[in-house]
C-alpha cells in the first residue's frame, strides 16, 4: 500500500514536469521573473525531471511486479468469492426446496392430526353411548337376576306348598282308605 502511494506521488511529479515542459516552464510566478531567471528555473526543472524520471523508472520497475502480484491476488480472491457465492446460492436453493418439502409434509401432518382429532371425538361420543348402554344393560341384568331369584324363591315356596299339598293328599288318601274299610266293615257284619 505504501509503495502504491509513493508510485502515485511520483506519477504526479512526472506529470507536473511534463506539463511544465509543454508550456515552456511558464507559470504565473515565472512570467514576472526575468528571462535569465526563467532559464535557470527551466534548467532546474529539467534536472529535477530527469532525476524524478530516473527515480520513477527504478521505483516503477520495483513497484510494478508488486502491483501485478496484488492484482493477481485480488483477481484470485474475486474468483474464489464468485465460486463460493455460486455454491452458497446452490445450497440456499437446495435448502429452500427442502423447506418447501418440509412445509408440505407439515401441512399434511397437521391435516392428519385434525382428522384424527375429529375421529377421536366421534370415538369418545360412541364410547360414552356404549358406556351408558352397558350401565343400562347392567341394571336390566340386575333386575333380571332379582326376578329370577324371586322366581326361584317363589318356585321354592311353590315346591314347598306342593310338597305339603302332596303330603296332605297322601294323608287324605290314607284317611279315605281307612274310612272305606271302616264303612265296608260296618256294612258286612
Amino acid at each position: 500500500m505504501r509503495s502504491a502511494a509513493v508510485f502515485l506521488v511520483l506519477l504526479l511529479c512526472l506529470h507536473w514536469t511534463w506539463a511544465q515542459g509543454e508550456s515552456g516552464g511558464e507559470t504565473e510566478n515565472n512570467i514576472t521573473q526575468s528571462d535569465e531567471e526563467n532559464k535557470n528555473i527551466e534548467v532546474q526543472f529539467e534536472i529535477q525531471g530527469v532525476e524524478t524520471s530516473l527515480d520513477q523508472s527504478s521505483s516503477q520497475t520495483n513497484i510494478t511486479p508488486d502491483i501485478w502480484a496484488e492484482l493477481k491476488e485480488l483477481r484470485d480472491m474475486a474468483i474464489e468469492q464468485k465460486v463460493e457465492l455460486r455454491n452458497s446460492k446452490s445450497k440456499i436453493e437446495k435448502l429452500e426446496q427442502d423447506n418447501t418439502v418440509i412445509k408440505a409434509r407439515m401441512s399434511f401432518s397437521e391435516n392428519e392430526v385434525e382428522e384424527l382429532k375429529r375421529e377421536n371425538m366421534v370415538l369418545k361420543a360412541r364410547l360414552s353411548i356404549s358406556d351408558s348402554k352397558v350401565e343400562e344393560l347392567k341394571r336390566e341384568n340386575t333386575d333380571l337376576l332379582n326376578r329370577v331369584t324371586a322366581s326361584e324363591n317363589k318356585n321354592t315356596a311353590l315346591e314347598a306348598r306342593m310338597s305339603s299339598s302332596e303330603k296332605e293328599v297322601e294323608e287324605l288318601k290314607r284317611v279315605n282308605a281307612n274310612f272305606s274299610k271302616v264303612a265296608f266293615s260296618v256294612g258286612s257284619q
